[in-house]
């Protein structure tokens, strides 16, 4: 069979080291077909002199493979959105007069956009069926603009089949509307006669650095999403804490190479950082076995095959729970993982990593998995079936706990949820959202005001198994109780309603905001009235008419409670709609322990009885237990831990002489608990885990 594979990731004499993997898989393919391979390249100056890409030619040939570099006319950043049309203008007449010459059965695009996107239009030209194969990143990154996306959306209908790297990729892709019956998830491999365990010491001896050092490898893009400046950060940590025996070490370049550089003498451990730049494919073998642990920072994966590579040669990894990475690391045997931006986090997989008593020899049997032979044979399964000569392989190339079959999607709305402006908010979401994700394909949907986002947050990721969106709507500060049930309304129209089913916590605004939604699109909403949103809702204004609005043109309602539900037949909600759903406990992360241990852990008093406050600082509930009731502390002696510094301040002004007030802020939580948690634990679930404890997978 004749194939063309369309990408630009490919490597080529400027670039070696670019698109590796294309490369890796056709090696193995060539058993059963031809390839040509036209790798288009942007040309960003008129003048050749200036440009690297003039200094390439035109054809060139590749381990036998002959490959072709058009060059595409590209504005960077303003002109992502005609690249597809110029791209197609220069490529289509090479392509026009290659098949001319040796007809293509098929059309291979590897990258979402633009390359699927013209792979598309150049099969439909030519009358052959086209496959299109997808990162993470690309599709990660394309559907946040609209325009992008929904260029993209349109031309994965006409794929005959789409090649995702891990299951996340696979339910994102579903999520957005692509046929299920198209998804097939083929995993990377690895070449396992070049990336294998080797001797540490003459690893070590071979790059002229010393073996009684613990070294932590990252290797990849020098990117601000690859999270690099967190590891330094988390280095720079350790190192101040007393462990002079570390040494990180990072291979890679990007566009944060020079900030790397500035950062590393700021911090003061240039002693205790090799930044190695550009490093052959060929000779990381050698840098993994002189190295104790991988890890891999990133904020956005999909299958990254440097994880692979790390446990071929048997390393531990500790990396961010995003794409397929929880795939390739299960448990603790292989590693840990972390929530992304998590520093304390990260400091805390780091320091048990190192001191962790893994099976290097399990590690390397599990990497025995993937293989470049067990993925070809599953990509000839589906070119196969791209030309009408075999059935389509299965959704999955391996049983790692992966796909399952899909009976509906949800849609689930809330602010309360973990995001990166506030990691410990919304446990009582998580909790229902991970309790739902093993029946239905639940999509989150965690709306941020412009206002609280002060450092740039992703707008789609995957977090424990589920897909996150994060979408902005104008917040005003003073003026929220007026205007948030508009304003959230109105960021939650015009994007393309894939779900079944509409779900919002709480009734207010985030209720008001979907029911509007969800009438709109003509989808059954669920709300969930938590109890704050309709025990203190106010006898006249916007939000009162707003929720109550929600309640009555909702189809069904959740309530956590009797009382409740007798709260909402008197507002004139019919009884028939209200289901009571009481709340849940974890009893794997809260059972007794012994509290004098746990008090001498947290810093509070042991003599003394304490009185703990976990909550919203509002006036049902630290007013009355902290301020009112100070006095009668202080009368008995007591201890009152409580979580904010108005609580504490409140406290004082009842009797300050004799008060003992703790105050156990969300920054101090996420600092002193919420790192001794295994796997991306929350803090506000995990009160009674503190160190020493249990090990508790998630």
């Amino acid at each position: 069979m004749n194939i063309l594979l369309f990408s630009n990731l490919f490597p080529n004499p400027l670039e070696p080291e670019r698109g590796r993997m294309a490369l890796e898989k056709i090696r193995v393919l060539r058993q059963w077909h031809d390839f040509r391979v036209v790798s288009p390249l942007p040309w960003f100056s008129v003048r050749p002199s200036t440009n690297k890409a003039a200094s390439l030619p035109e054809c060139d040939e590749l381990e036998g493979i002959p490959v072709w570099y058009p060059r595409v006319p590209h504005i960077p950043v303003v002109g992502r959105r005609w690249i597809p049309k110029s791209m197609l203008r220069v490529v289509s007449p090479l392509v026009t007069s290659l098949h001319a010459q040796k007809p293509f059965h098929l059309i291979w695009a590897t990258w979402g956009y633009p390359d699927v996107v013209v792979g598309v239009q150049l099969a439909e030209r030519l009358g052959v069926p086209v496959v299109g194969e997808f990162h993470g990143s690309d599709v990660n990154q394309g559907l946040q603009t609209r325009w992008i996306g929904d260029t993209m959306l349109r031309s994965f209908t006409a794929c005959r089949s789409l090649i995702v790297r891990s299951e996340a990729m696979r339910q994102t892709l579903f999520y957005e509307g692509v046929e299920e019956a198209k998804l097939v998830c083929i995993y990377n491999g690895v070449d396992h006669h070049r990336f294998q365990p080797g001797d540490r010491t003459e690893a070590c001896a071979k790059l002229g650095w010393p073996k009684e050092i613990e070294r932590v490898l990252y290797v990849g893009s020098l990117a601000e999403s690859k999270g690099v400046l967190d590891l330094l950060a988390a280095h720079a940590r350790i190192r101040s804490g007393g462990n002079n025996r570390l040494e990180l070490v990072l291979v890679g370049f990007g566009p944060l190479t020079t900030t790397l550089e500035r950062e590393i003498q700021q911090r003061r451990v240039s002693s205790s950082v090799r930044l190695l730049g550009r490093v052959p494919h060929s000779d990381l073998p050698v840098i993994y076995n002189a190295c104790d642990l991988f890890c891999l920072p990133s904020y956005n994966e999909g299958m990254p095959n440097v994880i692979l590579e790390a446990q071929a040669c048997g390393l531990p990894v500790v990396a961010t729970n995003v794409g397929a990475v929880p795939d390739l690391i299960p448990d603790t045997r292989f590693g840990f993982l972390y929530d992304p931006g998590d520093l304390a986090a990260l400091e805390d997989r780091l320091q048990r990593a190192l001191q962790w008593p893994f099976d290097r020899a399990e590690i390397l049997r599990r990497s025995q998995l993937f293989t470049w032979e067990r993925a070809a044979e599953l990509y000839h399964q589906v070119f196969q079936h791209a030309v009408g000569q075999g059935e389509r392989p299965g959704t999955t190339q391996l049983q790692l706990g992966a796909s399952k079959r899909i009976s509906f999607r949800v849609r689930f709305y809330t602010q309360s949820y973990p995001h990166p402006e506030n990691p410990i908010a919304g446990a009582f979401n998580r909790h229902i959202a991970r309790a739902l994700r093993s029946q239905v394909y639940l999509e989150v949907v965690v709306p941020i005001s412009h206002l609280e986002a002060r450092r740039p947050a992703p707008m789609l990721r995957w977090q424990d198994g589920l897909l996150i969106r994060h979408p902005r709507f104008l917040g005003i500060r003073g003026l929220n109780r007026i205007f948030a049930g508009c304003s959230l309304a109105q960021a939650l129209q015009g994007r393309p309603c894939r779900a079944e089913i509409l779900m919002a916590s709480p009734a207010w605004p985030e209720g008001y905001a979907v029911v509007r939604r969800a009438r709109e699109c003509k989808r059954p909403c669920i709300v969930n009235v938590i109890g704050s949103d309709v025990n203190r809702l106010p006898p006249w204004g916007p939000r009162h008419s707003q929720t109550l609005w929600a309640l009555r043109n909702s189809d069904h309602i959740y309530a956590v409670s009797f009382a409740l539900r007798e709260r909402l037949i008197a507002l004139g909600i019919p009884a028939s709609k209200i289901t009571v759903i009481h709340n849940g406990v974890d009893g794997r992360l809260f059972f007794p322990r012994p509290a004098e241990p746990v008090r001498r852990e947290l810093g509070l008093p042991v003599e003394r009885r304490v009185l703990l406050f976990a909550g919203n600082v509002i006036h049902e509930k630290a007013r009355t237990i902290c301020w009112r009731h100070s006095p009668q502390y202080a009368e008995n002696n007591d201890h009152c831990c409580c979580w904010s510094a108005r609580v504490r301040n409140r406290c004082a002004m009842g009797n300050s002489s004799a008060v003992s007030v703790s105050m156990l802020t969300a920054n101090w939580w996420a600092g002193k608990t919420k790192a001794r948690c295994p796997n991306g634990m929350q803090p506000a679930t995990s009160l009674c885990c503190p160190r020493g404890t249990r090990d508790v997978p998630t």
